[in-house]
């Protein structure tokens, strides 16, 4: 029998942190996703969740973890891209678990197959690695290696993946962090490229979304870009308010 929510997390990098917030804000008015599906940074908040790390939990892991220093625009001093081994190392460790098929929750994610040029939908096998390769941003992280061919970022091809979420539950809710503002930004080169990714990420987006039955896409985030990482309070409580808003309206019923 089909269970009655499941969620998608989209990608975002420290927008993602907004997840943690609508996580939170669902669970507190009884609304308890059993399956989930992540793209990137909703893909390790996704395992999180589906490891059993309660959102009150999450902020702890991604202020820790080392590997977050590196997601900047800044290239490494060597010049070259950084290695996904540490953020699996870490995933690893905070998760507990080794496999999907360990999980509690049923996860599923997506990445970006480099070598072949597509999109894939993973839910069986090494749980970090597959997490790290969906997380892994082109020119900040290298492909990461899998069953021979390289990955990247999930984001880039389906940042908001449904993936079994149809099969096995009768709602599914869509958490989308990168709003699009109509407000003047400046034209200089982060601004132009985050910008440029934002619209990309929405253009790749845009058809899957009427497949949800509510979107939580909060206005706020426009104010935040990819790397802002220390704002991450902030951010998660974004994504609470939001989802706190339209729950109260009834758009979650």
């Amino acid at each position: 029998m089909k269970k009655k929510y499941g969620i998608s997390l989209s990608g975002g990098s420290a927008r993602g942190l907004a997840h943690i917030g609508v996580l939170q804000a669902l669970l507190e008015a009884g609304i308890r996703p059993t399956a989930v599906a992540g793209a990137s940074m909703g893909a390790i908040v996704g395992a999180l969740y589906a490891a059993g790390v309660s959102p009150q939990q999450m902020p702890d892991f991604f202020k820790k973890a080392s590997v977050f220093n590196y997601f900047s625009w800044k290239l490494p001093p060597h010049g070259g891209m950084l290695s996904s081994d540490r953020l699996a190392d870490e995933l690893e460790q905070a998760l507990g678990v080794t496999s999907f098929e360990e999980l509690p929750i049923p996860l599923c994610v997506s990445v970006t197959n480099y070598t072949r040029g597509k999109s894939e939908i993973i839910s069986s096998g090494s749980l970090a690695v597959a997490i790290a390769a969906s997380a892994a941003i082109p020119l900040v992280f290298k492909p990461v290696l899998m069953n021979g061919d390289l990955y990247v970022d999930g984001g880039i091809t389906n940042s908001q993946p449904l993936g079994f979420l149809p099969k096995l539950c009768r709602k599914n809710i869509a958490s989308y962090v990168n709003y699009i503002s109509a407000e003047h930004i400046s034209t200089t080169f982060k601004n132009v490229a985050e910008r440029t990714y934002k619209l990309a990420l929405y253009e790749n987006v845009k058809p899957h979304l009427k497949k949800f039955c509510c979107v939580i896409n909060p206005p706020e985030l426009a104010h935040f870009r990819l790397f802002d990482f220390q704002a991450i309070d902030q951010i998660v409580q974004i994504g609470y308010a939001e989802t706190k808003r339209l729950i109260e309206e009834g758009a979650l019923r």
